[in-house]
């Protein structure tokens, strides 16, 4: 009896380990890939077990850091998307992104517990504001409303202000993709894939200069807070067009090479297997 009971408690602590969720599942993941495949700028999976680093996912080596209050490990929309990050009041300083581009693609995952009704909420600020610098909120107390709380800010434009269609839901994890065009002067939002219409037209549209640094989730590293959680947060110096868009979402709900365990798990299971081992040999 007790050697049935020794090894149904290994038998459960092997199982467990199968079972343990897969922090890192962004990388190898299809979500990952399709991105990846599309070339960013800029690339974080927030899957991170700890700061202040936060690991650039592209192949441009562009790390970012995080900073004040933030919470790491949250559970994400998909499991293929590993884990996200929760900020109240907390940031990731971006560097500089490369120059000067005619396109421009933001794109995240995002769960916000405010829309920004009293005040902008940062997802995504190149610090500062001169001609060509970018700046991205949620702003419910804007002229687009609740109806339209996605704000695109674009100094020099006109207007400098934009509020694309399409309604962002408060505690709902969402795929958001905003696509700016200078030379078509349009902004279109996407939300889980499908482009909202009609697109937000400009008079006066300019390039969008990323050459310096930036702040996700806060103006500056200090302000305007965002309030929420958010993952895969990637910068394209292109328009995506509504295929990649919608490729991108869609692999976020694929699983295929998550059922890999991470090396540190499949370290833990050699180590089971083997006690298990010795333990049969020397009942033998």
């Amino acid at each position: 009896m007790r050697t049935k009971a020794i090894l149904a408690i290994i038998a459960m602590a092997l199982f467990s380990l199968l079972a343990a969720p897969a922090w890192a599942a962004t990388v190898g993941s299809p979500y990952y890939n399709a991105v990846r495949a599309d070339n960013p700028l800029v690339y974080y999976g927030f899957d991170e077990a700890a700061g202040p680093t936060a690991t650039d996912l592209s192949v441009n080596g562009r790390n970012g850091t995080y900073g004040n209050t933030y919470t790491l490990n949250q559970a994400s929309a998909y499991t293929g998307l590993g884990t996200g990050v929760l900020f109240n009041g907390g940031n990731v300083a971006v560097p500089a992104l490369g120059g000067v581009y005619s396109s421009l693609t933001l794109e995240y995952w995002i769960k916000p517990t405010d829309l920004g009704g009293g005040g902008f909420r940062t997802l995504y600020n190149r610090d500062g504001w001169n001609t060509g610098w970018v700046h991205n909120h949620l702003w419910a107390g804007g002229a687009g409303g609740a109806s339209k709380p996605m704000e695109f800010s674009l100094a020099g434009a006109n207007p400098t202000d934009q509020f694309p269609t399409g309604a962002i839901q408060l505690n709902t994890w969402q795929h958001v993709a905003l696509v700016y065009d200078a030379s078509a002067k349009t902004i279109m939002q996407y939300l889980n894939g499908v482009a909202q219409n009609p697109v937000t037209t400009y008079t006066t549209a300019l390039s969008a200069d990323l050459s310096g640094t930036g702040h996700i989730g806060q103006w500056d590293g200090s302000s305007r807070p965002y309030l929420g959680s958010m993952d895969e947060f990637a910068v394209y110096g292109t328009a995506l067009t509504a295929t990649q868009i919608s490729a991108h979402y869609s692999a976020s709900t694929q699983t295929a090479n998550l059922d890999v365990p991470e090396p540190a798990t499949m370290a833990l299971m050699g180590l089971c297997l083997a006690g298990l081992g010795r333990y049969v040999r020397r009942r033998r």
